[in-house]
This record gives structure tokens, sequence and C-alpha cells, in this order.
């Protein structure tokens, strides 16, 4: 089973005011956009660990909570003490504000409780919640537009690469094209050596013809030339 958690200890309200007080922006919940958020859960993370280490323990939703209730419930308080002021104290008693709370209500409106009649601190906080949502909205434009951005680049990357592929086939066309003509002007000189081949084929073969014709009358004379030896020799 669970622990719960108890109320948070004067020292880890200290500290937590303390805190608030160090990093208005946090506090004050103006860190926007995603970095902004992931910057402020960062430091939600330390600051709980830090409160956890003084005391009570609890996760980082309760002294979330636990803030926000803090702000609103001192607040109130003063709202029903001047309540009280006001009606001469024929209200039900309320207890003074602490010197904690009292410090916690001058880090909210500069005015301490004795000079602030109005409480501007509820005034304020509307104008900065009217604030955060307008710099939200601009936030989101500002995301859309980014996003439209991106479409457009990936469309242009898109187009891009058809071009570029574009390019790539007429480069393989124009190669085609150059071989095929670099083959059309080998054909004249192919077939000029074919030719000459076929020239120097009909000159052996005419050498070939003449020197048969020839050989014949060779052999006679030849026999001629032999029956002389021959007679020579018998002499």
């Amino acid at each position: 089973m669970a622990v719960r958690d108890t109320r948070a200890t004067p020292v880890q309200l200290e500290k937590l005011l303390e805190y608030m007080i160090d990093h208005p922006e946090f506090a004050h919940g103006r860190l926007l956009g995603q970095q902004g958020r992931r910057k402020a859960m960062e430091m939600w993370e330390s600051l709980t660990a830090s409160l956890n280490a003084l005391g009570s323990s609890k996760p980082i939703y309760k002294w979330q909570k636990c803030w926000n209730d803090w702000k609103n419930n001192v607040k109130k308080k003063v709202q029903k003490l001047r309540a009280n002021a006001r009606d001469g104290s024929s209200g039900s008693p309320c207890i003074p504000i602490s010197g904690i709370e009292k410090r916690l209500l001058e880090w909210m409106t500069p005015e301490s409780v004795e000079e602030d009649t109005n409480l501007p601190e509820a005034g304020r906080d509307a104008r900065e919640e009217r604030r955060l949502a307008l710099e939200e909205k601009r936030d989101a434009r500002e995301q859309r537009r980014l996003a439209l951005e991106e479409k457009r680049d990936s469309r242009e990357n898109r187009l891009l690469a058809l071009a570029e592929k574009r390019d790539a086939r007429e480069d393989r066309r124009l190669a085609l094209e150059e071989k095929m003509g670099a083959r059309e002007d080998r054909i004249p000189v192919v077939e000029e050596t074919r030719d000459a081949r076929v020239d120097r084929k009909v000159a052996v073969e005419q050498g070939c013809k003449r020197r048969q014709e020839t050989c014949p009358e060779r052999e006679k004379d030849y026999e001629q030339i032999e029956e002389v030896h021959m007679a020579d020799g018998l002499s």
C-alpha cells in the first residue's frame, strides 16, 4: 500500500518560495515552446528532489499542486482578512498571515498586505493568463507556419529530385546517341578494311593462278636441263 504524502513542512515551503523568487520565469509559467516546456520539467524535477530531501516526499505533480494551492489560499486569506476589517470583524475569525505568507504575497504583487486594498495580483493573474494565452496562440501560429514551410521545402526537394532524375535520363540518352554516332563513324572504316582484305585476297588468288599456269613450262625446262646433264655425264 502506498504511503500517503503529508503536508509540506515550513522548511520545504521556504525552499519552494526561495526557488520561485530566484526563477521568476519558471515560477510564472513563462517557459513556453517545446524547449521551454522541457526546461520547465527539468527544473521541476530538480526542485522536487531538493524538496523531498527536506521532509515529506511528493511526486512532481503534487508539488505543482502545492504551489498553486498555496498561492490561492494566501490570496483568499488576505481577502477574508480585508472583508473582516471592512465589516468590523463581524465575520468568522481568520488567522493572520504569517511571515512567509507575507513574503509570498509581496512576491506576487509589489504592494504589501496592508497597503493593497484591491489585491491587484488577482487582476494581474488574469492579465498574465491572457498574455500567456496570446503567446500560446502565437506559438501555435508559428508552429503552423513552420509546418507549412517544411511542407513547401519537402515539395521543393521532391521537385529537385525529379529534375535531377530527368537530367540523369537526358545524360544517358545523350551518351547513347554519342555511342551510336561513334559506331556509325566506324562503319565506313570497317567497310574500307573489309574491301582492302577482299582486294588482297583477290590479288593472292590471281598470283596463285599465274604460278599454277607457269609451273608446267618450268617443269619442261627442268627436264631438258637434267637430260643435258645426264648426256654430259655419259660422255
